[in-house]
């Protein structure tokens, strides 16, 4: 009887050691599995966050004929398709009158687009596009019907 204990102590102890094996081997693999999906969702937020743009560009304009001081607003960007932003916004330009400019944010490759329209006097929109090494930055402009000055975007 003594045999046969022994026997089943060696098939349970086998037993537990190939269930202790599966078991590790189980647990490594989830473990490389988490370590994967970690990374995984990690280089999606970098790179989200990377390519996100300011939530606003500031713009201002300056020195344009008959503009007695400086205008200047704040542009909301909103993304609007795969690596575009779009804002507009109402600019009132001291002694000129009130107009609208728009702005486009493009991430690849990085430029923006602004956009001025309606300003009383204006013949024509002016459409800049503008390569973006970093803000703020000043930029010569000649709205048609009204003369040249200077937009700022910060």
């Amino acid at each position: 009887m003594n045999l046969n204990n022994n026997n089943n102590k060696h098939k349970i102890d086998s037993l537990m050691n190939t269930s202790n094996k599966f078991h590790a081997l189980f647990m490594g693999m989830l473990l490389i599995a988490t370590t994967f999906s970690l990374m995984t969702s990690n280089t999606i937020a970098t790179a989200a966050f990377v390519q996100q743009p300011v939530d606003q560009i500031k713009v201002t304009i300056s020195k344009l004929p008959k503009q007695t001081d400086d205008a200047s607003t704040e542009v909301t960007l909103s993304n609007n398709g795969p690596n575009n932003y779009h804002g507009e916004a109402v600019i009132n330009i001291p002694g000129i009158g009130s107009g609208q400019v728009g702005v486009d944010y493009h991430i690849n490759p990085v430029y923006m687009r602004v956009i001025l329209t309606n300003i009383p006097g204006q013949t024509d929109p002016l459409i800049n596009n503008i390569p973006l090494p970093k803000l703020p930055m000043d930029i010569p402009i000649d709205i048609p019907g009204i003369g040249s000055g200077f937009l700022t975007l910060n």
